[in-house]
């Protein structure tokens, strides 16, 4: 059963942002014809910022189960009305606000570009204009998200068990069980509590040439012809937390 609550007064208007970019560019001339050139970029931007409680959203999915119709905090008001369903032992689904014993969630986002390009450039036989570069990106981001709720552990700690009502069904000896929703103890709130420290990498590699001039003149004035060719390589790699 979904309740209205609004933890929105906690949020930031805009958070926090710092950003550095550097630029440079030569360019060397190798004699009359060719000239050697290149450029070195790179942006570095850092965000933090402290949000909301995080808010319990406790469902059934393809790889957790939902909450049990016995669950640990459930009071004969919620039984009476989990037993008028069509299946009342079925799981079911909980979202909540978490109570003021959750600390706030922490927000942490970096993220490092570089980009360096190297080549040569000229003329040649005083009517054609030339170019061959190889240009090397990278971008990295790391995210840190501080103060979630594994729906996992949260189901975890809401199914007690079958010989012993007070410890949990899995067996695991940092499960505290949920006896209330609006109080919890420390070491629930360690035990419910997840870091998700999430990254992502971006690689391109280019290498390019391109050759235009003028072919022949025509009563209208010269044909111009351009040429190019490209190979580029695009690599990525994502490496969620494992709870998201």
């Amino acid at each position: 059963r979904d309740t209205n609550f609004d933890l929105t007064g906690d949020y930031a208007i805009q958070i926090p942002l710092q950003r550095t970019n550097v630029f440079g560019r030569g360019v060397y001339r190798l004699n009359d014809d060719v000239r050697a050139f290149a450029e070195v970029g790179f942006n570095h931007i850092e965000s933090a910022a402290i949000l909301s409680r995080t808010a319990v959203n406790a469902r059934e999915t393809t790889n957790v189960p939902g909450v049990p119709y016995n669950a640990s905090f459930v009071t004969p008001q919620m039984a009476a009305l989990l037993a008028q369903r069509p299946d009342p032992k079925a799981p079911f689904a909980l979202r909540i606000a978490s109570p003021l014993d959750f600390p706030e969630r922490e927000i942490a986002f970096s993220r490092d570009m570089y980009r360096v390009l190297t080549g040569l450039e000229g003329r040649l036989m005083d009517k054609w204009d030339w170019s061959a570069s190889y240009s090397y990106s990278h971008l990295s981001t790391t995210e840190v998200q501080r103060g979630d709720i594994s729906r996992r552990t949260f189901v975890e700690a809401s199914t007690p068990s079958a010989t012993d009502p007070t410890k949990c069904a899995s067996g695991n000896p940092r499960c505290v069980l949920i006896t209330s929703l609006t109080n919890w103890s420390p070491a629930l709130v360690d035990f419910l509590r997840v870091d998700n420290i999430s990254s992502t990498s971006i690689t391109e590699k280019i290498l390019s040439g391109q050759i235009t001039g003028d072919l022949f003149e025509l009563p209208a004035g010269p044909l111009g012809i351009a040429l190019g060719a490209e190979y580029r390589s695009v690599s990525s790699a994502d490496n969620p937390a494992p709870v998201l």
